[in-house]
């Protein structure tokens, strides 16, 4: 059956044959390009042209827009062309998938009550900043060559050179590997492209030339082609498919009015671009390393007297930068004051696209999509060291909105009152964008709440596809396919492993101390000799946990902060025994001389000698309860009481043991972990005093006593199992917390395996602790003691603001 279409251009109605379905073709009548449909999918709208006919009708009153009229021809249908409605109706009724997606497609076009939103007024700071920035645009090209010339006078002749090629070497700086973006079809998604032109024509903003999608908690709209499209509409918008999970349709809309809105006024935004790009170039200048410095860097290890000249040659290239560095911040404060204007302008557009009101539960989302965005990270690289990754990072973002409490949203909440813009920043804070937006007062043209994954016709393989970008962009050839796990699968683990921890607390009603170890585990695998003491035994030692978790989990915190102290004086000692000084903004107390340091190491300790009366009592009560109820496993009775006693057994041999492992080498991890702090503080006071001796082998020493504890502390756990489910079977403890031991004289390996040590060691040690917890409790519960409540934990700011 011939195929009829509509020449956007001229018209013309023209019919052809069913070969031609899903190609292009020139109309004859004006040569313009026709897309012909394929009679089984949505066509896709073509967006009518900008330039608009002569009118004879009435201008608009003062301070009223005319709506934009769609040409008869250009009708929105999401299911054929004039002429073919027959037969599109036959296939959508033998297709009811397609027949819902034309529904929807109709009705999300349909859902705008005016063509165009209420016109946004060009405002006074709005035009000043744009004056602004083309004054600064005109000054900052005299005041760069003026530099370069004086430098050109006072400076060698061999400096001049040199200069230069600081100057112009970002320009061969590689482009980088994969962006994690991906470009979409419009015919493969067609309800998405048309919805974005609708939204275009009521912002009156250019169509994007393409639509991008990745996984940041994000959306942009852009010159696609950067500096080379700055003087047409060549725009391309990017989606994070994390917003169009997180959000309904009346709030993309309103994400998307706000990204469009910037180009509705294409001047301020192109003027604005072109600043910020020059700003970037002097931040590049600045702070870029390449191969380049790391080679004069090690001309500097030359013998001397040669290595005083390229010394010569690095201070030189630093004063440089420090010149530039004067340049970038000067287009910082420019280029921030007008991206701040633009923003407000923007928030304007959405706002009277989506709604004043939906505008402040849109800015609420997003902050807790950015916070969950976080928390899915941390998820990630848990996963990682088991050997796994997900699949869908969109759905673990939505699942750590999910997971976010009263109480994290309270804090989120608190912190957003308190913040300030300052003068370097490109955006307002929140509290003021909220504030000028609710004096919109504005209901919005574009109403519509569904879940945002309607825009797309294949959301989830979208969304999985840009999870494989991500981990494309980040692990290159080293990503495989089979590393890439179900997030659902992984959410299971998750919440299992969260149900371990939530056992933690119930039966110490408290947040245990994981640096104060408990009495050896020897035990809790032992058969009870009197089941009856035994029992006893676990009833008074409850009784005794109940009593002294509320003044335990005051005197943990209290012993916590000296331990902060501690380290604290220890740091301080440490920058004097290497000739520093300590800087006065460093540490919350004065810690300037050694008795500075001696009297606050002396009240530090003695703090932590006061808790020692309410720590000690109640983890010998807590040990006597936890070793007790285990040792009930091995009595028959017990047995018979307890669904797989046999494999709950087994798993507390192989727990038991590797607590007693991690218990015995606390003392280790704490002085790694103290360590590092040092090594890290004396690392970062090392520019500018490359000639202290003392320094120099003060970190000498640190490394070496953490390269002997660090590799101390892996041979003796890298043959102990790896307790918990792990892609590699043959996993060990010691090779999950360090896959390689760092090389001696190697301070970026020592620092970094100190670091792993501390992610994996405690969380190791929590885990084993919370599921013999666990364990316990199903014992408690087959001797009818009821579970204990889960306990209400405040945080540390909490307390510190009360």
């Amino acid at each position: 059956m011939p195929i009829s279409v509509v020449c956007p251009e001229c018209s013309q109605s023209l019919r052809l044959k069913d070969e031609l379905a899903g190609k292009r073709i020139r109309c004859p009548k004006c040569s313009g390009v026709v897309r012909v449909q394929t009679p089984n999918a949505p066509a896709a709208r073509t967006p009518p042209p900008r330039t608009r006919a002569p009118s004879t009708t009435k201008p608009p009153p003062p301070g009223k827009r005319a709506r934009k009229t769609r040409p008869k021809d250009q009708t929105v249908s999401a299911v054929s062309s004039k002429g073919n409605s027959g037969q599109a109706r036959k296939q959508t009724s033998e297709n009811p998938s397609l027949a819902a997606y034309n529904k929807r497609y109709q009705r999300f076009i349909n859902a705008f009550k005016e063509e165009q939103i209420e016109p946004v007024p060009i405002t006074g700071t709005y035009r000043l900043g744009i004056a602004l920035v083309c004054a600064f645009m005109v000054v900052l090209p005299f005041l760069y060559l003026s530099t370069i010339a004086i430098l050109a006078v006072f400076l060698p002749c061999i400096m001049v050179p040199l200069l230069l090629l600081l100057i112009v070497k970002p320009l061969f700086s590689g482009g980088g590997g994969p962006t994690g973006k991906r470009a979409l079809d419009r015919d493969d998604e067609p309800l998405l492209f048309d919805f974005v032109d609708r939204i275009c024509e009521a912002v009156n903003a250019p169509y994007p030339k393409e639509i991008q999608i990745d996984s940041q908690v994000n959306a942009s709209a852009s010159f696609r082609r950067g500096v080379l499209s700055m003087f047409g509409n060549d725009l391309t918008l990017t989606i994070g498919m994390p917003l169009v999970a997180g959000l309904n349709t009346r709030q993309i809309a309103g994400v998307l009015a706000h990204e469009f809105g910037h180009f509705s006024q294409g001047a301020g935004m192109r003027v604005t671009y072109a600043i910020r790009f020059v700003s970037m170039w002097f931040t590049r200048i600045v702070y870029e390393r390449d191969r380049w410095d790391y080679w004069l860097e090690s001309l500097c290890e030359l013998p001397v007297p040669i290595n005083l000249f390229f010394y010569f040659i690095r201070g030189m290239v630093w004063v440089c930068r420090r010149i530039m560095w004067c340049f970038m911040m000067l287009g910082h404060l420019v280029a921030g004051y007008m991206l701040r204007q633009m923003e407000f302008d923007a928030d304007r557009h959405e706002a009277r696209l989506a709604g004043s009101r939906c505008f402040a539960e849109t800015a609420r989302k997003l902050i807790h999509m950015g916070v969950a965005h976080q928390g899915a990270i941390e998820d990630l690289q848990e996963f990682h060291r088991e050997g796994r990754l997900a699949d869908n990072l969109p759905k673990l973002i939505t699942a750590n909105v999910e997971q976010l409490d009263a109480k994290a949203k309270k804090r989120i909440h608190r912190a957003v009152s308190k913040s300030e813009t300052s003068i370097f920043d490109t955006h307002p804070c929140d509290r003021d964008r909220v504030a000028k937006v609710k004096r919109e007062k504005a209901d919005g043209i574009f109403q519509l709440e569904k879940p945002g994954e309607q825009l797309f016709r294949r959301y989830d393989y979208q969304a999985r596809a840009v999870t494989w970008d991500m981990y494309v962009a980040i692990f290159g050839r080293e990503l495989k396919k089979r590393d890439i796990h179900p997030v659902e699968q992984l959410l299971q683990r998750q919440q299992r492993q969260q149900e371990n921890y939530k056992a933690l607390f119930r039966f110490f009603q408290c947040a245990p101390a994981w640096y104060r170890p408990l009495r050896p585990p020897t035990l809790a695998v032992k058969p009870p000799k009197d089941v009856k003491e035994t029992i006893a035994k676990v009833q008074q030692a409850r009784k005794k946990v109940i009593k002294l978790a509320p003044n335990y989990g005051k005197a943990w915190k209290k012993y916590d902060r000296a331990d902060t102290r501690l380290i604290e004086c220890e740091l301080a000692e440490n920058l004097l025994k290497s000739r520093l000084r300590v800087p006065r903004d460093l540490f919350k107390v004065p810690l300037f001389n050694y008795d500075d340091i001696e009297r606050r190491q002396d009240a530090a300790e003695y703090i932590q000698t006061k808790q020692e009366p309410y720590l000690a009592p109640f983890e010998d009560a807590a040990a006597e309860r936890l070793y007790s109820a285990l040792r009930l496993l091995r009595d028959p009775v017990m047995q018979r009481r307890i669904e797989d006693h046999e494999s709950l057994s087994t798993e507390i041999d192989e727990l038991a043991e590797l607590f007693g492992h991690i218990n015995a080498r606390l003392g280790q991890l704490l002085a790694i972990r103290n360590d590092q702090v040092s090594l890290g503080l004396l690392l970062s006071m090392l520019e500018g005093n490359e000639g202290n001796r003392q320094l120099l082998a003060h970190i000498f020493n640190i490394m070496d006593t953490m390269h002997d504890l660090i590799h101390d502390l892996h041979d003796g756990l890298d043959d102990v199992p790896y307790p918990f489910d792990h892609a590699d079977k043959n996993m060990t403890v010691g090779q999950f917390m360090l896959p390689e031991p760092p090389e001696e004289e190697n301070p970026v390996e020592i620092y970094g395996a100190a670091g792993a040590i501390g992610d994996s060691l405690p969380a190791i040690q929590t885990r084993v602790l919370g599921r013999m917890c666990q364990i316990a409790e199903i014992v408690e519960t087959a001797l009818g003691l009821p579970q204990l409540p889960q306990p209400d934990i405040e945080d540390d700011d909490e307390e510190e603001d009360e």
